[in-house]
């Protein structure tokens, strides 16, 4: 899906769990496993729903959200569309 939109000029975010990679539960998943995605906060799972951890884009050090992780993921899912539309605003 990610490739479709980027295709058609859209920048793409991925933000919270991947579940996708398979190369351990906190492990580094750099660009080219990405599946394309342009904005990435991520880690692959963690049952740790406090203070969890992230990469950001392409540091490869951990961040931690300073909370719970599912309400800073949402706002970070917002400021990243605000970004966007600020962006193509005119």
């Amino acid at each position: 899906m990610e490739k479709i939109f980027k295709k058609a000029g859209y920048n793409t975010a991925y933000i919270g769990k991947w579940h996708l990679d398979g190369h351990g539960r906190s492990s580094y998943i750099p660009p080219e496993r990405r599946h394309g995605f342009d904005y990435w906060k991520v880690l692959e799972c963690t049952h740790n729903y406090d203070n969890s951890l992230y990469y950001a884009n392409q540091d490869t050090t951990q961040s931690v959200w300073p909370g719970h992780d599912a309400y800073y993921q949402s706002l970070d899912a917002i400021d990243f569309i605000k970004a966007q539309y600020s962006s193509c605003v005119l």
